[in-house]
């Protein structure tokens, strides 16, 4: 937990920013399809394409995950104590609708949980990037914004 910005919104408020990071392989809860996997900057966890593989205990260490259908759901640390209040969350990753290598143009429906619902109008699944993949480097950051009496 790291508090990086502090400002008074009035006599007895302030208002209080703590940020966090998850690794994007630190998902709580999945269900999902193929064609699926998920890799390390070094290396494939397990084979490409078996869901299984998502329960793998090097899960923790991936860059970069994706699925056909299906979701992966994360649970954020909530830190706040007594008399704070949660006032706005902030969240920051990179997703694409596309497979790696498979199709640069890809129309997905995606919904925050974080899924690619196997009904929507435009199923095409979804690829979450981390570190040492994509065009930021970095895991979901969250900005935890609240209020303190």
């Amino acid at each position: 937990m790291r508090p990086f910005f502090s400002s008074t919104l009035g006599p007895s408020f302030t208002q209080k920013i703590y940020a966090t990071e998850i690794p994007i392989g630190q998902y709580s809860d999945f269900s999902i399809t193929p064609t699926c996997g998920l890799a390390t900057p070094e290396e494939l966890i397990g084979k490409v394409d078996d869901p299984s593989f998502f329960d793998d205990p090097r899960r923790s260490q991936a860059g970069i995950l994706w699925f056909s259908t299906g979701f992966v759901e994360y649970r954020l640390p909530n830190y706040l104590q007594k008399g704070q209040q949660l006032s706005e969350l902030q969240l920051s990753f990179e997703v694409s609708s596309e497979a790696p290598g498979v199709a640069e143009n890809w129309p997905s429906e995606l919904r925050f949980r974080i899924a690619a619902p196997a009904e929507a109008q435009n199923a095409g699944g979804c690829t979450l990037f981390g570190r040492g993949f994509g065009n930021y480097d970095q895991g979901m950051k969250f900005n935890i914004i609240y209020t303190e009496e």
